[in-house]
């Protein structure tokens, strides 16, 4: 997760993952659709961008690393022999030692100082190809009457995002999106796998949307950045 002051961001991080658990506390407890992310980023070389202590790393596969900006969750993460490194995604730019085949950025482009910045870089540390899947939180939403947290409330989220403004971000990036769809955190809550592929399939997006706490969305790289 990263902050507009990465040295507050470097302290808090940690403390703000887990205030976040606390507020909702399925947050954690599973990504149903994590198969969907799995199969499109493919068994390459990947890495997670605002990593924190690893829950999503870990369900990478073996040729995944991850970046977070807090050397607390770095060393989570290590402990449970992943490979992680410290770094500030405000000023990343995208150098890598050797290009990435995909990338996922799951709730973490709301809390960054410029956004397209961050895709840009990501453009930059991907292969010819490469694939990003991009988590982003649902703003306004029903549900946001019961958890009050994200833009409206909190301070951790500086932007808010909808999903043709996520997509138009996405295209000055030089990514072309192939998949979007929706988090019930309900329903992973409740382990409803079944009906989670269900309603991924039936329902519209953007009414999915409204009884969502967030949404995917899939995209390849089609063009380099210089």
């Amino acid at each position: 997760m990263c902050s507009h002051t990465p040295d507050e961001a470097v302290a808090n991080s940690s403390d703000l993952y887990r205030d976040r658990q606390k507020a909702i506390p399925h947050i954690t407890d599973g990504c149903l659709s994590f198969d969907v992310i799995t199969d499109y980023l493919g068994p390459g070389r990947l890495l997670d961008l605002g990593c924190a202590t690893g829950y999503f790393l870990e369900k990478l596969g073996p040729n995944a690393q991850g970046y977070d900006v807090s050397r607390p969750n770095v060393d989570v993460c290590r402990e449970k022999g992943l490979t992680a490194n410290v770094v500030d995604l405000n000023t990343w730019d995208g150098s890598v030692d050797e290009k990435f085949d995909g990338v996922l950025l799951s709730h973490v482009l709301e809390h960054v100082d410029a956004p397209i910045n961050l895709l840009r870089a990501i453009n930059r540390a991907l292969a010819p190809g490469g694939r990003l899947v991009l988590g982003l939180p649902t703003e306004h939403t029903l549900r946001r009457i019961r958890y009050p947290y994200g833009y409206d409330r909190s301070v951790q989220h500086l932007y808010a995002f909808t999903y043709h403004n996520a997509k138009f971000l996405l295209d000055m990036a030089g990514f072309e999106v192939d998949l979007r769809w929706v988090w019930y955190p309900l329903l992973h809550r409740w382990n409803l796998k079944r009906v989670d592929t269900f309603l991924r399939q039936s329902v519209p997006f953007s009414v999915g949307l409204l009884f969502s706490s967030g949404y995917f969305v899939a995209a390849r790289k089609v063009s380099d950045l210089r």
